[in-house]
């Protein structure tokens, strides 16, 4: 049966994205939930954001292997008070001049610099009389190289940003994931909590209307004059004992909704309205083998592949640290082709004909005195991957151990249910036993509202059981991160895609 909680216990559902019949009808199911729970949940919404901006650090972090264009302009003129000697070739010395350059440059994977320069417009103009050209036009065209040999070389030390990011992206997805399992997971907390609440407040509900039909009843033994005034009352004590265990199981109730909304991030409306939520299954929950559920949650789990991600960043930074305590040694090679003339199209054709030219290479060397920082980064490096790897070890303990918290419990529960079950028949077989005995009065009030509240005590311990075991078996997916499946979701993107790894 479902349940249908009463009017003005709950107000009908604001909800965002949900079809108006749903609310209309005003029947509330589990799947319904989790659908609105993806789609508003602020904490989800959070994570994807966070996801977002990791996909941007990726881009940023491949914007060094870009290429570069730069352009430069120059005007310069100047004039000297006096000649400092002949060869200024002019009593009062002066020049002036304007250069134009452009060039592009990019750093590849390896870790090389490469670079193309070429002066667009230089012209140099001055009043010496002993200037052979004048005014003089310079073309150069130049390729340059770096490379580093030693420390900063290498595609393990020049991509280690780029994959960094793609690391913490990747950490970013699964983190959204595993946000995603706890909120299907609170979702579904919730959601069997307010069905509870409803049940309960139904139990209080039974046992309110017994006790009204009990306090008639005495009154009634009370004018033949079977029933003694403090037999009334004792009966309407109980009766107002239980008119309190409804109010409280209404308060139960509205703060059990309260709950679920927040999880689903919907906003309540204020008309009231009857809300109908499918019931507990009775059908227990296979209690699947601990030692089997650990190691698919190794695999899946999205905390323990982001542990994973965690060590595989510090071994990236552990290698980068090796390389770079080394010195800095790096080869340069540059050649080029140099155009000077009178006129500006003569320089053009002098450099492309290459009557100048030069060529250069060399090798810079950079020792740090002691190579104190490179040690001292390469030994925090190697401390971070251990302390990471211990991370990922008590993690999988925890792991371990919620697990077979988990079965332990939903098994447990599954007895509970059993047990309560079968005290729950016979306390209600004896509340009728006591009730009859009463009217025959061979059975006190006392012995009749005691067996009617160990009756409803019994019913009670049932739904608390299979709330239990509906939980349990809801964390133990959780923990394997199998609530997505279950609900048809699809996270077979939530990983960073290699193709942002290449520069």
């Amino acid at each position: 049966m479902r349940f249908l909680l009463p009017l003005l216990l709950f107000p009908t559902l604001a909800l965002a994205g949900t079809s108006a019949p749903s609310i209309l009808n005003g029947s509330l199911t589990l799947e319904e939930c989790i659908r609105t729970a993806v789609r508003q949940n602020l904490d989800l919404q959070l994570e994807r954001i966070v996801t977002l901006d990791a996909r941007d650090a990726i881009e940023e972090a491949r914007a060094p292997f870009d290429p570069a264009l730069s352009a430069d302009i120059d005007y310069n003129k100047r004039r000297s008070p006096a000649a400092g000697s002949e060869l200024d070739g002019a009593d009062q010395p002066e020049s002036s001049g304007a250069t134009v350059t452009t060039g592009v440059s990019k750093t590849f994977a390896p870790g090389t610099e490469v670079s193309l320069s070429g002066t667009l417009y230089e012209r140099a103009e001055t009043n010496s009389s002993f200037a052979r050209i004048n005014p003089e036009y310079n073309n150069r065209f130049a390729l340059e190289i770096r490379q580093p040999l030693l420390a900063g070389g290498g595609s393990t030390v020049t991509l280690a940003p780029l994959r960094l990011a793609g690391l913490a992206a990747e950490r970013a997805d699964l983190q959204t994931l595993a946000e995603l399992n706890r909120v299907l997971r609170d979702t579904e907390d919730a959601y069997w909590d307010l069905v509870a609440a409803a049940a309960r407040l139904e139990i209080r509900r039974q046992s309110r209307d017994l006790a009204t039909l009990i306090v008639e009843e005495t009154e009634s033994r009370q004018s033949a004059e079977l029933a003694t005034r403090i037999d009334l009352l004792e009966a309407r004590a109980a009766l107002a004992e239980s008119n309190e265990e409804v109010l409280v199981a209404q308060s139960a109730g509205r703060d059990a909704a309260d709950a679920l909304f927040q999880v689903m991030g919907i906003l309540l409306g204020t008309r009231p309205g009857a809300l109908s939520l499918e019931p507990l299954p009775r059908n227990a929950p296979f209690v699947p083998d601990a030692t089997t559920v650990f190691a698919r949650a190794l695999e899946t789990a999205p905390e323990a592949r982001a542990l994973d991600s965690q060590i595989r960043s510090r071994e990236l930074d552990l290698a980068v640290a090796r390389r770079n305590r080394l010195p800095r040694l790096d080869a340069t090679l540059g050649t080029g082709a140099l155009g000077r003339d009178g006129e500006f199209g003569g320089s053009y054709r002098r450099a492309a004909a290459a009557d100048g030219f030069f060529w250069e290479a060399g090798i810079e060397v950079r020792v740090p005195w002691g190579l104190r920082a490179g040690r001292a980064g390469a030994r925090r490096a190697a401390a971070a991957l251990e302390s990471a790897r211990l991370d990922r070890q008590k993690a999988d303990l925890a792991l371990l151990a919620d697990i077979r918290a988990a079965c332990r419990e939903i098994a447990l529960a599954d007895q509970q249910v059993s047990a309560a079950t079968s005290t729950a028949e016979l306390n209600r077989l004896r509340f009728e036993q006591r009730r009859e005995e009463r009217r025959a009065g061979l059975s006190t009030l006392r012995d009749t509202l005691e067996a009617e509240e160990e009756a409803e005590a019994a019913e009670l311990r049932i739904l608390e059981a299979r709330v239990t075991r509906q939980k349990a078996a809801a964390r133990l997916a959780a923990l394997e991160g199998a609530l997505p499946a279950r609900y048809g979701i699809d996270v077979s993107k939530a990983t960073a895609p290699e193709a942002y790894l290449q520069p």
